[in-house]
């Protein structure tokens, strides 16, 4: 049964800062290098994971006979030189992260990355705010599409599945909060074109969202 919602749980990248598309450009160009053309809709599946996983991911779908050591190394070396790039906030998510505070909506971060990698893309995107709770890579056992990160994200927000909603724009994520049993909405990701037709509700934006909290919060 669906109740008012009174918590938010993020996902980071692609939702609050618009980074999923310049880590398909370095993991495209990464395979470029080793002769490989990969198409659009391979690198599409690889957000939302994290680091070992996309590894693994990498080896299964391009076939790569490289040790995951040594593509650690590569991936590192990729990662180095995307976050050197320019990043911006997904658009709408100021002002929706203001109306959440405005309307005394608590809200979390649920992420495969960690929180150094959180706290400087943040940085570099220009934003300002910062989150009731976080909950990263290194916080859990097991990574998307696992649900535990969305799990302890709604512990420490102390509210229940029916009160919350999830944001997530990769395949990875929709799965991981489809699988925690709390109400996820797919955020339509402009430049990169990542599956999201699990999700509760697609969403082309951040009005939408904002839209669809109101309509359910006014009717209960």
């Amino acid at each position: 049964m669906r109740e008012k919602i009174r918590g938010v749980i993020f996902d980071f990248d692609g939702v609050i800062v618009d980074s999923e598309y310049r880590f398909t450009r370095g993991v495209k160009g990464l395979l470029e290098g080793y002769g490989l053309t990969p198409p659009e809709e391979e690198l599409a599946r690889l957000p939302g994971q994290p680091i070992p996983s996309i590894i693994r991911s990498m080896k299964d779908i391009f076939h790569l006979e490289k040790s995951e050591e040594e593509l650690m190394a590569d991936m590192h070396i990729v990662y180095g030189q995307i976050e050197k790039l320019e990043l911006d906030p997904v658009e709408g998510v100021k002002e929706f992260i203001q109306y959440l505070k405005d309307q005394g909506i608590r809200y979390a971060v649920a992420t495969s990355a960690n929180v150094h990698h959180i706290t400087d893309a943040m940085e570099q995107a220009g934003l300002h705010f910062w989150y009731d709770e976080v909950v990263t890579h290194d916080d859990v056992t097991h990574g998307k599409p696992d649900p535990e990160v969305f799990l302890k994200a709604a512990q420490k927000l102390s509210l229940p599945k029916e009160n919350l909603i999830i944001i997530e724009d990769s395949a990875n994520g929709v799965r991981a909060g489809i699988r925690s049993g709390i109400f996820t909405i797919g955020l339509k990701n402009r430049r990169v074109p990542l599956d999201i037709s699990e999700a509760d509700l697609q969403c082309e934006g951040y009005s939408e969202i904002k839209q669809y909290i109101e309509e359910r919060n006014n009717s209960l």
